[in-house]
């Protein structure tokens, strides 16, 4: 069973309303605000332009540590996977 919205809310430590109505940069909004309040920046980015392209652009703008993980590997890597795995 997934647990509703305010059950969520009732367990997080910290509830941060950025905005009393959605509008077309709220995402943005709490993006800047997780940036502005933290020393590291972990995204799993895909490399596509949106949210994530622009927060991570905030955060190295701000001097934050962005650490990134690809999850769609490039040939190189899958070549290099199947190597490794097949040649211990």
């Amino acid at each position: 069973m997934v647990p509703a919205y305010s059950d969520l809310l009732k367990e997080a430590d910290l509830v941060v309303p950025v905005s009393k109505h959605y509008h077309k940069g709220v995402y943005q909004i709490r993006n800047e605000w997780m940036v502005d309040h933290s020393s590291r920046v972990i995204a799993y980015y895909n490399g596509e332009p949106g949210g994530t392209k622009n927060t991570i652009d905030y955060a190295e703008k701000k001097g934050i540590e962005v650490i990134t993980n690809n999850p769609k590997p490039t040939s190189i890597e899958l070549d290099y996977y199947y190597l490794a795995t097949r040649y211990k």
